[in-house]
């Protein structure tokens, strides 16, 4: 039996199970990924909620927020707002999956910037937020960057 509820086919072994259930689900996932002012907002709380617990010293919790929370927020805007035809070999699922071979210079540097410090890896995904999508950032997107870099990342 087989299934799309990604872009790609999955193999079910299991019979028994409400296939319409799983598809509804996964629209409303998906669906939410397609707002770039609320991917942007939760990019930004992910960060600031990652610095500070790095700051109180939740080390881990911290590397959750930023390295994988805010970095999936991230590939989720690149990927929706860029218009490669490249893009059909993306996970429509999991932004992370062979990101680095449609992007692969941007891949390289987020790879590396995933090794380096919370507080050095939050300030370069800003700067890629920036860099990548500056018509995509509002007023008060802005604002809140403003604070981080100046709050949190001094």
């Amino acid at each position: 039996m087989s299934i799309f509820l990604s872009n790609h086919r999955v193999h079910l072994i299991i019979q028994f199970i409400n296939i319409e259930k799983i598809k509804d689900k996964t629209n409303i996932q998906t669906s939410s990924y397609s707002d770039n002012e609320l991917l942007i907002e939760q990019f930004i709380t992910n960060l600031v909620v990652g610095i500070g617990r790095y700051n109180r010293g939740e080390i881990i919790s911290a590397h959750q927020f930023v390295k994988t929370s805010a970095l999936k927020k991230l590939l989720l805007l690149i990927e929706k707002n860029n218009d490669l035809d490249k893009n059909i070999i993306l996970d429509n699922l999991d932004p992370l999956r062979r990101f680095e071979f449609v992007y692969p210079e941007l891949g390289a540097e987020i790879n590396n910037l995933l090794l380096k410090p919370i507080p050095k890896a939050a300030e370069e995904l800003l700067n890629i937020l920036e860099r990548e999508l500056p018509e995509e950032i509002k007023i008060k997107h802005e604002k809140s960057i403003n604070i981080i870099f100046e709050k949190y990342l001094k």
